[in-house]
């Protein structure tokens, strides 16, 4: 197979596998390196490089955008803290500034996350003591990246029940 060819038939390797969701750099990268290894070509990582620039100029491959998809899915899917959001970012290969950049400019509500992710696993929860209630909720917010006094916040608010029994649990669970 011709180089020509070749990158054509990349190129539209990449439309499909764009059109299932948003993609990072990276992922792009990773998915032509692995598609491009069986032909044993010498000037591999050129023709990706130049794969990446063509699909950047027509707009299908965006750090930003990619970053804004990921946020708002995680929001509407799966909830996590601004920590676990950024490790996730990270593992797929955005650049870190991007990151901060993004979180910067677009504040979101972790607390409203928590209580949505927390509202979600209350189904699982209900039939708890509450002082198991509380442990096993905390620590599925602690998991999902959320800070201690944000899980403690949405825990309360989700569940109602007084701050003083929610400091006897605590002090209950730390002795």
């Amino acid at each position: 197979m011709e180089e020509k060819e070749l990158l054509e038939n990349l190129r539209q390797k990449c439309y499909r596998f764009l059109s299932v969701r948003e993609r990072s750099e990276k992922e792009i990268w990773e998915y032509l390196q692995r598609k491009i290894k069986r032909f044993k070509l010498d000037n591999q990582n050129k023709l990706i490089n130049l794969l990446i620039q063509q699909l950047k100029e027509e707009g299908l491959i965006d750090d930003k955008k990619f970053i804004a998809w990921w946020v708002e899915q995680r929001g509407y899917f799966k909830p996590k803290g601004f920590f676990a959001l950024k490790q996730e970012l990270i593992q797929k290969g955005v650049n870190r500034d991007l990151i901060d950049q993004f979180f910067e400019e677009n504040k979101i509500n972790e607390l409203e996350l928590a209580k949505i992710a927390l509202q979600k696993k209350s189904k699982t929860l209900k039939d708890l003591k509450k002082e198991e209630l509380y442990k096993k909720a905390i620590g599925f917010l602690l998991r999902r990246g959320f800070s201690f006094e944000l899980a403690r916040k949405a825990f309360y608010s989700v569940f109602k029940f007084s701050k003083t029994w929610l400091l006897l649990v605590i002090l209950y669970i730390t002795m």
